[in-house]
């Protein structure tokens, strides 16, 4: 009796089923593998923030759709009439983001944000699109003072109620169309800029009030400057941060970032490596 053998197409039919049934199991793996990463990075960030909450005095996140220049975390709510452009797409950090994109569209505060003696920590998340000056926070949308702005050339200055730059010529990151996060801790005596949670050197501040109720705008009536970019997840505490929290803040938002395929694996590796090992 002869035994019977396996054909060539019935040994392709077989290893054709297998393949289907390995991609179905790997899409299903990676699938559960995505969302418990999302899961894990939210929770690291919601604890992070929950340890800084008490500190934590205004938050625009642009999250809420309907109300999306609303303070989320305390009341200091946004409103504009020329609005800048609302995105709630992959091309936010989280949720949504406000797009400057046009000249004066601008935000303007329910009321005037003060941080006496300059102590305090500012932070945001920002995407330029193009080498002008830009105002990001000013004293209100009719002063020429800009409290934040990126200059044509790249740097990161501003003044405060006395008119002193206190923070001259910070390097921002290139044009290189990607988010950077920045974080401008003021202390009583000197200010310190964090850029994706890397320290610049301290700078003497000459002022002793910070004072802003606008974003995206100063001296519309005159010389004007307008935000170009994309901006979101602004933050402003009543303390200036440690460096370990600023560094945490900065990890929790890269791993939702990164967990929500809005970043490569290679520029998270760059970010993180460059967090652990500045020069």
């Amino acid at each position: 009796m002869h035994r019977k053998s396996f054909t060539l197409i019935e040994l392709l039919v077989v290893m054709v089923i297998i393949g289907i049934l390995a991609g179905v199991i790997m899409i299903s793996t990676s699938s559960s593998i995505d969302k418990a990463s999302i899961a894990k990075a939210k929770v690291f960030d919601e604890s992070t923030k929950n340890n800084l909450m008490l500190d934590l005095v205004s938050e625009w996140d642009f999250n809420d759709s309907s109300h999306p220049y609303y303070d989320s975390w305390g009341d200091n709510n946004g409103s504009c009439t020329s609005c800048p452009i609302y995105l709630s797409s992959n091309e936010c950090i989280r949720g949504g983001c406000a797009y400057f994109e046009l000249d004066n569209s601008y935000i303007v505060l329910s009321r005037t944000f003060k941080l006496e003696n300059n102590s305090g920590t500012l932070s945001f998340w920002y995407k330029k699109i193009n080498n002008v000056n830009s105002a990001i926070f000013a004293k209100d949308a009719n002063n020429y003072y800009s409290f934040l702005r990126f200059s044509s050339e790249g740097t990161l200055g501003g003044e405060t109620d006395t008119n002193s730059l206190y923070l001259p010529n910070y390097a921002a990151p290139a044009n290189d169309q990607k988010w950077h996060n920045y974080v401008l801790i003021l202390g009583s005596e000197n200010s310190k800029l964090y850029v994706d949670g890397v320290a610049g050197s301290d700078q003497a501040i000459l002022g002793n009030t910070v004072t802003l109720n606008s974003i995206g705008a100063s001296s519309v009536t005159a010389y004007a400057e307008y935000l170009k970019g994309y901006i979101d997840e602004i933050k402003f505490y009543n303390k200036p941060l440690s460096e370990a929290q600023i560094k945490n803040n900065y990890l929790a938002d890269l791993k939702i970032i990164f967990a929500s395929k809005k970043l490569s694996r290679e520029d998270y590796n760059e970010k993180v490596n460059n967090l652990s090992y500045e020069k």
